[in-house]
């Protein structure tokens, strides 16, 4: 296997590699979709691992890597229809041509997939479910790669071959510590003794390369630190915090302006971030905010890619739990409201130019008569898509904050996105916190009772849809909410209507069509009574 191409880096694990070629092999000599599991304890490079099988064996396949997570920073699964998206797109399918439900995205993903020849690497999956239904069902020459912390052994009930990834032996771990160092020389006994405080690990293997890269001066006080902590940066790493190394970075390597956006950009909701909010948060200009990420980058405590920046889980932790001592809390809630209603403003400027709809609510109130320059639907589009998950993410941080206003108006203005896109897990999750935070506020509950009425009906979730029809009609009637009445009686219909209930329907739509005949154009507009 010495002959096999490595990425730069890449230690060990040939031997792992080599029986996931075999089995690949085995699986096209008998017809077969290979089916591999790629099991280790976190931060071993089980991920790392997969990569390098797509790189060895990319002549094998015929489309590109199709590269699916199946994990939140959280642990949480990964929502399944927006799994089947990141596969449907991998096989080809445009994102304006994406089914809205799960069912039809898997009925078209095992279309799609039928004979074609392609990698699917499921990273980080969280239990058997998530990966059984994306085996495509007639693809012999295609290969499903699953990796995870733990060996699921249900998942060898379904015919996945598990490969065990282990720490690395400390040769190799030594050979991906000089090389990190990037020529940096420290003395031997050193580099060995730091390589056994790592465990094996390469992610920690690395962390502390890149603090020693051009800075041997620094290797003696390192040591002293880390055999004092080592246990505990083991245990952290694991855990989610990983203090020893990032109490060094923090004090030796950050100045004033690094260490303030160490700990603030932590608190951004979502799993990553682009410069433009992280300038915000930081009250900074682009061009400055681009230095700070570029720093806490090469200190390991960002990942970038594609513009975008992320926390390493355990690091961000311990970033929050010290933007807390040294800011406190108020400050530090003051900027996740701050970065919220920033949200909440984008996502209602985005959303006007996917759907120029009525909603309610302040925003929505002053953006009647907002003379900036509109969204275009390309625009909203790349917005949505790059953002969504961290605009849902505002959502409970919002509510968690006290900021109820906000909490109850941005599920409103994410609602046509997640429709037209199937996000029926985010759609119902947003607006039943949103509808926590609306106790009391009878327009907000009457909008967000539609809404989420409309996930249950798409979903096939008839009953619960019309409860939802039926107390957004009673919050519109109760407030004298011409347009709210109009819209819950024809989602009443709606919901009749699907339930097979044509004349209980016919009923409900006459209701509808007497609220719009009676109704004022102040209290109904032109444009609104066209799409009734």
């Amino acid at each position: 296997m010495a002959a096999m191409p490595r990425t730069p880096g890449f230690r060990d694990r040939y031997d792992v590699l080599a029986d996931m070629s075999r089995q690949l092999r085995e699986c096209r000599a008998r017809g077969e979709t290979c089916r591999i599991l790629l099991h280790g304890v976190a931060g071993v490079g089980t991920s790392s691992v997969a990569r390098e099988f797509a790189e060895l064996e990319k002549g094998s396949f015929e489309r590109a890597l199709i590269w699916v997570q199946a994990q939140r920073p959280d642990g949480s699964a990964a929502p399944f229809e927006e799994m089947l998206g990141t596969a449907l797109t991998g096989l080809g399918v445009p994102d304006g041509e994406l089914p809205g439900s799960a069912a039809a995205r898997l009925d078209a993903y095992h279309r799609r997939s039928r004979d074609e020849e392609f990698l699917l690497v499921v990273d980080g999956f969280v239990n058997a479910d998530q990966v059984g239904a994306l085996v495509p069902a007639d693809a012999p020459r295609a290969a499903v790669v699953v990796t995870g912390r733990a060996l699921d052994r249900e998942l060898l009930v379904r015919g996945f071959r598990d490969h065990a990834v282990e720490q690395l032996p400390h040769a190799e771990a030594r050979e991906l510590f000089l090389h990190d160092l990037a020529g940096t020389e420290i003395d031997g006994d050193a580099v060995d003794e730091l390589v056994r405080l790592c465990g094996g690990f390469p992610h920690l293997v690395r962390t502390l390369a890149a603090l020693l890269v051009g800075r041997p001066q620094d290797v003696d006080w390192l040591l002293d630190e880390l055999r004092e902590s080592v246990a505990t940066l083991l245990e952290l790493d694991f855990g989610g915090k990983m203090r020893g190394f990032v109490q060094l970075a923090y004090e030796r390597s950050m100045s004033p302006e690094e260490r303030i956006a160490y700990r603030r950009l932590a608190l951004l909701p979502g799993d990553d971030f682009g410069i433009e909010y992280a300038a915000f948060a930081l009250e900074r200009d682009a061009k400055s905010t681009r230095r700070l990420l570029r720093t806490l980058t090469d200190l390991h405590l960002l990942v970038e890619s594609g513009g975008r920046y992320r926390y390493y889980d355990i690091v961000r932790a311990e970033a929050r739990e010290r933007a807390r001592q040294e800011d406190g809390a108020e400050l530090c809630d003051k900027l996740v409201v701050r970065v919220c209603e920033k949200y909440l403003e984008e996502a209602a400027l985005h959303d006007r130019a996917l759907a120029d709809r009525w909603r309610v609510g302040p925003l929505f109130e002053r953006l009647r008569t907002h003379t900036g320059p509109a969204k275009t639907r390309e625009q909203a589009l790349a917005w949505f898509k790059a953002e969504l998950a961290n605009a849902v993410a505002c959502v409970s941080a919002a509510k968690d904050r006290g900021a109820l206003q906000v909490a109850t108006q941005l599920p409103v203005a994410l609602f046509k996105y997640l429709h037209y896109h199937g996000h029926h897990a985010w759609w119902l999750s947003t607006h039943e916190i949103a509808l926590e935070a609306a106790e009391g506020d009878d327009a907000a509950v009457m909008q967000l009772c539609s809404q989420r009425g409309s996930a249950h009906l798409a979903m096939g979730n008839v009953a619960w849809a019309k409860r939802d029809f039926e107390l957004s009609l009673e919050k519109a009637l109760a407030i004298d909410h011409p347009l709210g009445t109009q819209s819950a009686y024809e989602w009443c219909g709606k919901a009749e209507a699907r339930a097979g209930r044509t004349e209980s329907a016919r009923e409900w739509y006459r209701r509808s069509w007497e609220v719009l005949e009676r109704a004022s154009e102040d209290e109904i507009p032109p444009e609104q009574r066209e799409r009734a």
